[in-house]
């Protein structure tokens, strides 16, 4: 997955079982396709990486952060750790399934 565009992001964390520290940005996947299209922000996934629950997926290549539904996905390894390759929300959507897994507001 190449890189785009996006900015280092200071204060991110991804700390859970041997995180790299801070998040470095994001893959084409997760800006292109996910953060924009399901309309996070730059500081909700902030917010969910400093105050979500972490889970150690895929035997420890990556990092999940839940907050109140709504998860982002942080690489360990290889050349793209510290980058979030995915975000999504536990949204539903309609009944045909518009807006699911877009951003969840806060309550």
């Amino acid at each position: 997955m190449a890189d785009v565009g996006f900015a280092f992001i200071p204060g991110g964390r991804s700390s859970a079982k041997g995180g790299s520290g801070l998040i470095r940005g994001f893959t084409q996947h997760a800006a292109a396709e996910s953060a924009i299209t399901r309309g996070f922000k730059t500081a909700d996934i902030l917010k969910i990486s400093r105050e979500g629950t972490a889970e150690v997926i895929r035997g420890g290549a990556q990092i999940r952060y839940t907050l109140q539904g709504n998860s982002i996905v942080v690489q360990q390894t290889g050349r793209i750790a510290g980058k979030v390759v995915t975000v999504f929300s536990d949204s539903p959507g309609t009944r045909n399934g518009v807006g699911k897994g877009n951003f969840v507001p806060w309550d």
